[in-house]
């Protein structure tokens, strides 16, 4: 009996952990979607017109606001789920905005030589993997830091890029297939871009039904809680770590892909400074940077209030240099807050 009860008390404990831990992210979901529809009634009003007779609805909440607004979202959209992958399993990636450019000139070279659409975007896809399996291999295997590992890679793509750009020029639209550029510039129900808007939000629908229902993927919660412990458990902590680092490279490169059918080129400049939008979106939507906390809803989440936030600054003329400052802020006060809260739960 007494041998029994620890074997018998440590599925509990587990079990209770991972209820509790869902009701946390429940919370912050909630939470941010309360704080996005906040911030959507709050422009709504404030571009409004300025006759009460005007019957023009606000500047904000207008259909080519809105459609602009969520073809614009649609790279940061792709990027939080590999990023939050990672940032859930205890790591992060700088390198995303480079693979992003990358992913995208391989693509848009291949497509140049002929060849068929699937077989360019599987080339491009593949630079990206490649590129995730070189971060999982430095971090997992070998013990570097992501910020090193991943600080190489953002250096070495960009400097690729760079390289292709300054010597070859940049690609122009009338060199890739219509069938390319269709992905990102066709327009359906009035929306320009239409398909990258549903490519996005699939993606962000499918990432985060896995992470949440898929075992194998669940494990990098418990890697990014207590890496000794989910080892001395059974699971292969460097595989699993790695894996997280290849799915963020895939999404990068799928982000790449789409960002270069929707303007018709590639171009070194493609991507540049993303990845710490994509960082701070994960942490505003509920992702901690210590691991094991975060969802992908949540981090999309993220991704729409910093995009309401960016757009309704401009459309009530605040400067671009201070919407960083007000990023910015708001980032600080969600981490401070995400900690007081974590010590209060230790506690």
């Amino acid at each position: 009996m007494g041998e029994g009860s620890p074997q018998r008390r440590e599925p509990v404990e587990q079990g209770s952990a991972r209820i509790a831990l869902a009701n946390v992210a429940r919370l912050r979901e909630v939470v941010t979607f309360l704080i996005v529809a906040a911030v959507i009634v709050f422009f709504h009003f404030r571009t409004l017109p300025a006759h009460p007779g005007d019957p023009t609805p606000s500047v904000f909440l207008s259909g080519s606001n809105i459609r602009a607004l969520l073809v614009g979202i649609t790279t940061e959209a792709i990027l939080v789920v590999g990023m939050a992958i990672v940032i859930v399993g205890g790591g992060f990636d700088i390198s995303v905005g480079a693979v992003l450019a990358l992913a995208g000139l391989v693509t848009v070279q291949t497509l140049k030589l002929g060849v068929p659409l699937p077989i360019g975007l599987l080339a491009g896809l593949a630079t990206g993997a490649l590129c995730g399996l070189i971060n999982g291999t430095l971090v997992a295997r070998l013990g570097m830091s992501p910020l090193i590992a991943t600080l190489g890679m953002m250096m070495a793509a960009r400097g690729l890029v760079t390289v292709h750009v300054h010597n070859y020029g940049a690609t122009s639209s009338t060199d890739l297939p219509a069938s390319y550029l269709a992905l990102g510039q066709a327009t359906v129900a009035g929306t320009q871009g239409f398909w990258i808007v549903v490519i996005a939000f699939a993606v962000v629908l499918v990432g985060d039904v896995l992470l949440r229902n898929l075992r194998w993927l669940r494990q990098a919660y418990y890697i990014g809680g207590n890496e000794r412990a989910a080892a001395l458990s059974g699971i292969n902590v460097p595989r699993v770590r790695a894996v997280t680092f290849v799915i963020c490279g895939v999404t990068a490169a799928l982000a790449g892909i789409m960002n270069s059918a929707r303007f018709g080129t590639a171009t070194y400049e493609a991507g540049m400074g993303v990845e710490l939008f994509v960082i701070a979106e994960c942490v505003i939507g509920g992702a901690s940077l210590v691991g094991g906390q975060g969802t992908i809803l949540g981090a999309f989440l993220g991704v729409v209030l910093v995009n309401c936030v960016k757009n309704g600054l401009t459309q009530v003329g605040v400067p671009p240099d201070w919407q960083y400052v007000i990023v910015g802020g708001a980032l600080i006060v969600f981490v401070t807050a995400d900690i007081i809260l974590a010590r209060r739960r230790r506690g």
